[in-house]
């Protein structure tokens, strides 16, 4: 397994599935590792370490404090902080691992292109970036084709393990709590069945079937995960 003590994602767009990753990819695999959020707009409350882009210091020491830590850095702050060109080459310099999360949204392409220019240009190796590509749809992947050549003249690494897109987290809760959850619906749908209980047969059913698409999600998070860390 590579050094990953501490690790950020961010992107100077929002709405690119930064926070899904830390949640969903990172925290499960990573249970022992200090969640720092960097944001000023999309806090939801649940968050124990919360900054914003002008605390340099605050989030500094936060860093030295915490010997495994994850940084969810929000759109609205990370142009400002780059701009305090040396505050943020204090701060990179410690940092082991930087997730990019890439979407289909042309606008938001260019903007994480611009990202990991930044990056690079403050002096981190283009192999300790990973770029993520979120919100896939099978019908559309030639829609990265242009992003995935500019990354390729930058050395960067390109997981192959991809998002797609899904609406699963309108259920609510963890997919991998959710993923975790052993209950046998075929056992309850077959109940159903025989005793002739067609609303909760339908019930079973439906349950059945999210399950199902939970767990293969999951697996990709998974897959992912182990593509970062190897």
């Amino acid at each position: 397994m590579m050094k990953m003590k501490k690790i950020a994602v961010l992107n100077y767009s929002g709405n690119v599935g930064k926070t899904t990753i830390v949640n969903e990819v990172l925290q499960p695999n990573l249970p022992d590792y200090e969640i720092i959020t960097i944001d000023s707009v999309n806090v939801s409350g649940k968050e124990k370490i919360v900054f914003r882009g002008a605390d340099t210091d605050k989030i500094f020491t936060e860093l030295l404090v915490q010997e495994n830590a994850i940084l969810d850095i929000g759109s609205s702050n990370l142009e400002q902080y780059f701009e305090s060109s040396n505050e943020a080459q204090e701060l990179l310099e410690y940092i082991d691992t930087f997730i990019v999360p890439i979407v289909p949204a042309i606008k938001q392409q260019n903007d994480s292109i611009k990202t990991i220019k930044d990056l690079i240009k403050f002096g981190i190796d283009p192999q300790k970036i990973f770029v993520v590509a979120n919100i896939v749809d099978k019908g559309e992947k030639a829609i990265f084709d242009d992003i995935f050549a500019a990354l390729k003249k930058l050395s960067v690494n390109v997981c192959q393990t991809q998002i797609p897109k899904h609406e699963l987290y309108q259920n609510g809760g963890s997919i991998a709590k959710r993923a975790a959850d052993n209950t046998d619906y075929a056992a309850l749908i077959e109940d159903a069945r025989q005793k002739g209980d067609s609303e909760k047969l339908r019930k079973y059913s439906n349950k059945f079937v999210v399950q199902r698409r939970v767990m293969r999600l999951n697996d990709i998070f998974v897959a992912l995960f182990n593509e970062i860390v190897h």
